[in-house]
């Protein structure tokens, strides 16, 4: 759950990219990597087979939709009881959940993409909904420990504060930047968790291990995982190593802003580990990842309006998290 930043979309995105590349890969057939293929072969169609339950679940459900008003033929989406009815029986019998954890990884980040498009909401969005919030009550009663009376009460509590919370959030958040949409989520949901788990009993909590990976997959808690820059070599030399890399002729337009990001970064992460020592819960790890973020955020709008580098010309170096260690004596 902890998973390093790479890129600025979250860990179900990339998950379900990497997916649809290695389907779209032609595999080579050299001699030296027929072992390599035989290995990976199985994982293939496995996820190939996990593909096509996929979407015999979807045509159901899609099928059983345009029947019924106030659906999705009606314009309005699958609503959410139906979407976790959906994966209750992916847990169950031989459904996609009911394989092996790398099968579950994949189902749940495929899950995502179709409700994004299917409900007009981006996926860095989607998975901040409190839908998983939903499914856990849904799936805890399909085991035989539903919530009782009290936890309901809270539970409904809860809902109500996350929905209201989801709405603002998506309104708030149109048309800004990944890094600010993902601040805002990351930041509003820093407490589901605590505040889920706060409700349930130790049986209950047993169950919900079952299903960890879905469960980490549906959210993303991200840990800083910062480049660590030599502290005797310091940023200058950080800075040439880009500028040795650069291919598009950009970089002496970006090279003073890339030092304020790098020294941004830097100060950020002595800041935090200074702040531990004294209280390690003092700052979080969504917090501080948060603050990078806002850090890469405004190195972003420098580059495109200092530098004039375009959105899509942007090495993805250049918006990295960096630290420097201490000096040791050599």
């Amino acid at each position: 759950m902890r998973a390093a930043f790479i890129g600025f979309l979250a860990g179900v995105v990339a998950a379900a990219a990497a997916w649809a590349a290695m389907r779209g890969r032609r595999m080579v057939e050299a001699p030296e990597v027929e072992e390599a293929v035989a290995v990976a072969a199985p994982v293939v169609s496995e996820r190939r087979g996990l593909e096509n339950r996929l979407s015999e679940v979807r045509g159901r459900l899609e099928s059983a939709a345009t029947a019924r008003p106030g659906s999705m033929a009606a314009g309005r989406g699958v609503p959410d009881d139906e979407v976790v009815r959906w994966i209750i029986g992916a847990v169950t019998g031989d459904g996609p959940m009911t394989g092996r954890s790398e099968e579950a990884e994949v189902w749940i980040n495929l899950l995502l993409e179709w409700l994004s498009e299917e409900r007009g909401v981006e996926q860095v969005d989607l998975e901040f909904g409190p839908l998983r919030e939903r499914y856990i009550v849904a799936y805890l009663k399909a085991r035989g420990v539903p919530l009782d009376g009290e936890q309901a009460r809270q539970f409904a509590a809860f809902l109500g504060d996350a929905d209201t919370w989801f709405a603002g959030h998506l309104s708030a958040t149109g048309g800004a930047t990944a890094e600010e949409r993902l601040i805002s989520g990351l930041r509003g949901t820093a407490d589901w968790e605590d505040r889920m788990l706060a409700m349930l009993r130790p049986a209950q909590l047993e169950k919900l291990d079952e299903i960890a990976v879905l469960l980490d997959q549906w959210r993303w808690m991200p840990a800083c995982s910062p480049l660590e820059i030599d502290p005797y070599d310091g940023v200058e030399s950080e800075l040439n190593k880009l500028r040795n890399q650069d291919v598009h002729g950009g970089f002496e337009s970006a090279r003073e802003i890339l030092r304020d990001h790098m020294t941004q970064c830097i100060a950020l992460h002595n800041e935090v580990q200074k702040s531990r020592l004294e209280d390690r819960k003092s700052i979080s790890d969504v917090e501080e990842f948060c603050r990078f973020l806002e850090i890469r955020a405004a190195t972003r709008r420098r580059l495109l309006k200092e530098a004039q580098i375009r959105e899509e010309m942007i090495p993805r170096p250049y918006l990295l998290d960096y630290a420097m260690p201490a000096k040791e004596d050599r």
